[in-house]
């Protein structure tokens, strides 16, 4: 199983060639140039965001969405945030972060990690708050920050992470 996210409905894979128009059909925008520049991204790499997208992951066994709804306290609120990070024209890297989840962030990483051992086994690399997979070409990897209330779930091309000396 080729390992992708469903971002708001539109099916997102590692590798994939992507153009700037079907990302701005999509809702993504580019990420401004003092951000890149702050960040050291490389200069061929192009950073788009989407706030609080649905996102499905293998194959609609986990669902991750936002919840803004008002009449809940802020504990109970959290929010979504989407990057597509692109590299000669091509998907590098899909993250997904669950963003000021008090309890859902915690919630949506155990269910990550229920779902991607569903589909790909025990994980290569485990440690408390994250956990990696090595699939043929691509990379599933998940993390836990309990103290900023925060989780990110990521498909990372393993052809062009090894041509960044990420390997």
């Amino acid at each position: 199983m080729i390992p992708t996210f469903a971002i708001d409905g539109i099916t997102f894979a590692t590798g994939a060639a992507m153009s700037t128009d079907d990302l701005r059909e999509a809702g993504f925008r580019r990420a401004p140039l003092w951000k890149r520049w702050i960040q050291r991204r490389p200069r061929q790499e192009n950073i788009w965001h989407l706030a609080n997208p649905r996102v499905q992951c293998f194959d609609g066994a986990l669902e991750i969405y936002p919840c803004l709804d008002g009449y809940l306290d802020p504990d109970r609120r959290w929010e979504t945030v989407c990057r597509i990070e692109i590299q000669d024209d091509r998907i590098a890297r899909i993250v997904v972060e669950v963003v000021d989840g008090v309890y859902a962030a915690g919630n949506f990483f155990e269910r990550f990690l229920e779902a991607a051992r569903t589909s790909f086994g025990e994980p290569a690399t485990q440690r408390r708050r994250e956990a990696g997979w090595n699939l043929p070409g691509s990379r599933v990897h998940a993390r836990y920050d309990r103290h900023q209330y925060q989780a990110e779930f990521s498909l990372e091309d393993a052809e062009l992470a090894s041509l960044q000396g990420q390997a």
